[in-house]
């Protein structure tokens, strides 16, 4: 063999160990990245969906819970198995339960009652603990699906609302296996049709250091008074919006200034009657605290939510 032969296929060798190191370095840090959450958005988040539009995404059955107020005798709890800014639906099956209890025993004669589509419900008087009251429910993949669940306080005109506890509402995937750390829950309150509320909160599952991104989620129940606003402040140094409704941030008015305790942007606009709105952040990785792995409770002091009345301004 010649010398030139002999050189090219020492060439080409040495090539093809660049390449293959050069894809085993790419696979290790890709997998070194997607553990730390870096990538989990793009490689899990975006493929499988399992939301609601009254309850809130927790850490556990235990985690603290989001107050939603009824906004009348009956309110419904859509729960889906698609991204409701984006529409993007699972090609699979989600099977979950439902948990429910009383935040603490009814005054006496009265109960709340709890159903799903399929016509089946559950009645309650004095249950405070944790327990599964719908099981094997099912969302069909391949379409957007829907289920629904519905709860009757029953209160009358002149009852004193007080006195009535809210109703937890918990749902948490069985199959596929992979979801099932995932929850959703609320405290469901009893308010007049008449009654405002805001509502707004982080959805999270686990860890704050397993996500690359945080959605941020704002919720309206009742009749928006006219002309009041909802005003969205975070800060900078340390989150970065990329995302508003599904849309890039540009289509939205997004003003700089110092609006106290350190929160230095600020969007604001017409509250809306039962409007859900959605905001996605991305850690701001200059900032020191992402090399403590915060909690969520810390999270959520980086993010406020605010009701502008129009006797405010």
């Amino acid at each position: 063999m010649s010398e030139n032969k002999k050189k090219n296929k020492r060439i080409l060798f040495t090539v093809l160990i660049v390449i293959c190191i050069f894809t085993a370095v790419t696979v290790l840090v890709r997998g070194a990245y997607f553990a730390k959450g870096e990538f989990k958005d793009v490689f899990i988040n975006k493929k499988d969906y399992f939301s609601a539009d009254v309850l809130y995404g927790i850490s556990s059955l235990e985690a603290e819970k989001s107050e939603v107020g009824s906004s009348g005798a009956e309110r419904n709890i859509n729960i889906y198995n698609y991204n409701i800014s984006t529409g993007d639906f699972n090609s699979f099956d989600v099977e979950f339960d439902v948990y429910a209890w009383l935040e603490r025993e009814l005054p006496d004669g009265k109960s709340y009652v709890l159903s799903n589509a399929n016509g089946n419900k559950i009645t309650f008087t004095n249950q405070t603990e944790a327990n599964p009251v719908f099981t094997n429910m099912t969302l069909p993949g391949g379409v957007r699906s829907t289920a629904t669940l519905t709860v009757d306080f029953g209160f009358k005109d002149d009852d004193d609302l007080t006195t009535f506890p809210g109703l937890y509402v918990v749902a948490v995937p069985t199959s596929p296996q992979r979801l099932n750390k995932v929850f959703l829950g609320a405290l469901i309150c009893p308010t007049r049709s008449d009654a405002f509320n805001i509502v707004s909160a982080f959805d999270n599952e686990e860890s704050v250091d397993k996500y690359a991104a945080f959605t941020y989620r704002v919720n309206t129940v009742g009749i928006a008074p006219e002309n009041d606003k909802i005003r969205i402040k975070w800060k900078s140094d340390a989150l970065i919006l990329i995302r508003v409704n599904g849309e890039d941030p540009e289509t939205v008015t997004v003003n700089t200034g110092d609006y106290g305790n350190g929160f230095d942007r600020m969007i604001e606009w017409d509250a809306g009657s039962d409007q859900m709105d959605y905001f996605v952040f991305f850690r701001n990785s200059e900032n020191p605290m992402w090399d403590e792995r915060p909690t969520w409770a810390e999270l959520r002091d980086l993010v406020q939510t605010e009701h502008i009345t129009d006797t405010q301004g």
